[in-house]
């Protein structure tokens, strides 16, 4: 978690309170200095009808954000540069980028640069508004620390602080910090795995080294300011980060969760009105939560990994997580249970291929991708009490990184075909309609949800006519497979990888509460459905509940 430190490096800069600029006359580019003599800052921030509006601590407040981002541009003037400078060098190094990208990378890694530079010219459009003094006649900015909320607060003004704070870091050649602050605005799908650009930055630390170096599979690790501008760069891009590894170093993973959090604490009260300008940022949905994703690998030496997995009567859907290295296999020695068709896939940004083989290694069944994106699935009817092995490797031997694996007790031929749960327009209102479930022995349902609205929901069962059945329920998010959070468990209570639940819906059924810190807008969630007891077989309907859409309609 971002708690702020990545605005610390500001302190470095003599503040004070400057509300025009001077004229710039000691540069040697002729062109960048015309460029920069041109910048006219609007004081439409803190005019005089704007600042009655607030109390004398808040117009402190509000001056403390002008000067913050007018320090920057002055810092930025002295290398020849500036805000509006280093966002054109931005926007240009990333179409660059996509210039030189390999024809075999994915469309989504392509578009995901595509969004950065898309974001890189609004924060140079919004940042032209206040140069010309345009901008919006909006009130600027409030942020009381005391009760931690923003009023009457203009989003371009604090846009400015983040474009500020994104090319001050460019500039220094932090190119890790500006580019994952960037993508927290350009990304608009929380909890998404993001794997940087600038990655190779954190193998020229000392941290990396001693990940490396360690006899520890997983752990944590903190990167400090030392003497070399990368090491600064992982301090302000990262700080405290999670990491886990093979044992022989063909894979090694290093992540974090990208996010902001409220802190009054700073020693100066600028830092706290910038820093929680971010904050006020993520809550307004302009800046978004998201998963840093940092792959390496340091040697060829590659491993035929081996685990042993039972599924038991009970069981509907049942996860296994582990890292692999560059050329490693995963070999999983499965045992099940109960008689029935099984789905076997794997979630998580990363191209996966699956094989299936009868305990006397006879070849069964294999897939590459047939899953979420270019996840691998295998759907195949197992019997009772034999042993099958699951052979699980990436789709290109380079390829290092976290792998999640879920065996289900549905029935899943391809990820795209899952029956998709879809709101039905009405005249008054748009809504969900009850779906009929009758699951059969040993057997239960898939569904695909996804949620566009922005609220919070809850996913439930109810009984079908007059008789309850004992119900279960799975949320799954396909999109990621960092499981761990530094402590060897799954990703906690906040960001799980899935939500599930038995009887908090009351008489024996369940009921899933969804929080928007879980669900992102534009992902097919899998849902699955089943009786608590598989050998059973039953009848109920899926509700869900807080989607609805009234139109306000007229009966004529």
């Amino acid at each position: 978690m971002k708690k702020l430190n990545i605005l610390l490096v500001i302190l470095g800069i003599s503040f004070f309170v400057s509300f025009s600029f001077t004229k710039i006359t000691d540069y040697k580019n002729e062109e960048v200095k015309e460029k920069i003599n041109q910048i006219n800052y609007s004081n439409d921030l803190l005019d005089k009808e704007n600042l009655s509006f607030f109390s004398t601590e808040d117009r402190d407040i509000v001056k403390q954000l002008n000067d913050y981002v007018l320090n920057i541009e002055e810092e930025l003037n002295k290398k020849s540069s500036s805000i509006l400078l280093e966002l054109e060098k931005m926007i240009n190094d990333y179409e660059e980028k996509i210039m030189q990208l390999d024809k075999n990378k994915s469309e989504n890694e392509i578009n995901i640069l595509k969004q950065t530079i898309e974001s890189l010219v609004s924060s140079k459009k919004n940042h032209l508004k206040l140069l010309k003094g345009n901008s919006t006649t909006e009130t600027f900015a409030i942020l009381n620390p005391s009760v931690q909320i923003i009023t009457n607060l203009s989003t371009i003004a604090l846009e400015e602080v983040h474009s500020a704070t994104v090319t001050y870091f460019n500039s220094n050649g932090y190119v890790l910090a500006a580019e994952l602050l960037q993508h927290m605005k350009s990304n608009k799908d929380i909890n998404s795995p993001y794997k940087p650009s600038h990655s190779n930055v954190i193998k020229n630390t000392n941290v990396y080294y001693d990940i490396v170096n360690t006899n520890q599979v997983q752990g944590g690790a903190t990167f400090e300011k030392e003497d070399t501008i990368e090491s600064i760069d992982a301090f302000y891009a990262l700080h405290m980060v999670n990491y886990n590894k093979t044992p022989n170093n063909t894979g090694i993973v290093i992540s974090d969760r990208y996010d902001y959090a409220f802190d009054g604490k700073y020693d100066d009260f600028f830092t706290d009105a910038a820093v929680n300008a971010m904050y006020t940022l993520q809550n307004r949905g302009i800046l978004t939560p998201y998963y840093v994703i940092l792959e390496y690998g340091e040697s060829l030496q590659s491993t035929n990994y081996h685990r042993v997995l039972t599924i038991d009567t009970y069981s509907k859907h049942q996860e296994l997580y582990d890292i692999l290295g560059q050329g490693d296999v995963l070999t999983i020695v499965l045992r099940v249970m109960t008689d029935g068709i099984k789905t076997i896939q794997t979630f998580g940004p990363n191209d996966t291929c699956l094989s299936l083989y009868a305990d006397n290694n006879a070849f069964l069944a294999s897939d590459d991708d047939s899953g979420f994106n270019r996840n691998a699935l295998i759907n195949y009817n197992l019997e009772s009490g034999r042993k099958y092995v699951i052979k699980l490797k990436f789709f290109s031997p380079s390829q290092v990184g976290n792998i999640r694996l879920s065996i289900s007790s549905v029935n899943i031929t391809n990820y795209d075909d899952i029956n998709k749960i879809t709101k039905k327009n009405g005249f008054f209102k748009d809504s969900y309609e009850d779906i009929t479930v009758n699951n059969e022995k040993n057997i239960g349902s898939a569904f695909l949800f996804e949620n566009n609205e922005g609220k919070t929901f809850n996913i439930s069962t109810i009984k079908n006519g007059n008789t309850y059945v004992d119900t279960y329920l799975y949320l799954v998010d396909p999109r990621r497979s960092n499981y761990y959070d530094g402590t060897g468990e799954d990703n906690g209570d906040l960001f799980p990888l899935y939500l599930y639940d038995d009887d908090s819906g009351g008489n024996l059924q369940a009921k899933i509460d969804v929080s928007l810190k879980f669900f992102s807008k534009n992902t097919p969630y899998l849902l699955i459905s089943s009786l608590y007891n598989l050998e059973k077989e039953g009848t109920y309907k899926i509700k869900i509940s807080g989607l609805d859409k009234s139109h306000g309609g007229i009966i004529l």
